[in-house]
């Protein structure tokens, strides 16, 4: 059984950890990206509930530093819009 796709954008799979930063900075929380695409990743977190709706993103791969905002969650992770680039 074939699910529908609503991603604009496709997505690709990658294994690398990152960090979220919370409450302005004043905390952070280790992840996991599993996927990314040009608009949104699928990020593994030992607490989902944790992560507030809107956060910063590090990514050490790519060197990126990315504002986001919580799109959905499950007991592995959540998904999440990836927006404006920071530095």
């Amino acid at each position: 059984m074939q699910t529908s796709e609503r991603r604009g954008q496709q997505r690709h799979r990658t294994f690398f950890g990152a960090r979220l930063d919370l409450n302005h900075g004043l905390s952070s929380l280790d992840c996991l990206v599993r996927n990314i695409g040009g608009r949104g990743a699928k990020l593994a977190v030992s607490q989902p509930a944790l992560v507030p709706s809107e956060f910063v993103l590090h990514l050490p791969k790519t060197r990126q530093t990315l504002r986001g905002h919580v799109r959905w969650r499950d007991a592995e992770g959540c998904g999440v819009e990836l927006c404006a680039a920071i530095r």
